[in-house]
């Protein structure tokens, strides 16, 4: 957190995944989500500054995250608690996660996270950069 806010309430959000998943898709310059999701997001003073959404596949082997923080507030621990949050509440033994090839601040932060990038597909006009972490990898990180 800069300086001038050490003395800020700062907290994680569950249970408001539409705010959430809102302030992600901003963040992202996309349209609200029309698929169903499950959200934690990291606020300051009731105002959020990062949020991180689930979808896709929740009983499945396999989940997606799509991530979104402002600038200068990422932070270890709310990272570690939202993949502790698939690993162990959600109980997938992946995350998997698809960016961008001209992302590079996204792409940068998939590979200090720890995801692995397992390949590259074409999405219309765009190349996606695809990345993906399995439990051991996280137990192996995070833990």
């Amino acid at each position: 957190m800069p300086s001038s806010s050490a003395t800020a309430h700062t907290g994680l959000v569950y249970c408001e995944d539409e705010r959430v998943g809102a302030f992600v898709h901003k963040l992202l310059g996309k349209p609200p989500p029309a698929y169903p999701f499950i959200a934690i997001g990291a606020e300051i003073n009731g105002h959020l500054v990062a949020g991180a959404m689930f979808w896709c596949h929740f009983e499945g082997q396999d989940i997606y995250i799509s991530l979104a923080v402002k600038k200068r507030y990422l932070r270890p621990e709310w990272v570690k608690e939202v993949l502790s949050y698939a690993f162990d509440d959600l109980g997938v033994p992946r995350i998997s996660s698809e960016v961008h090839e001209d992302n590079k601040r996204s792409l940068t932060l998939c590979r200090k996270l720890g995801f692995e990038v397992e390949g590259v597909k074409q999405v219309i006009n765009k190349r996606m950069i695809c990345f993906g972490m399995t439990k051991e990898i996280y137990d192996g990180k995070w833990r």
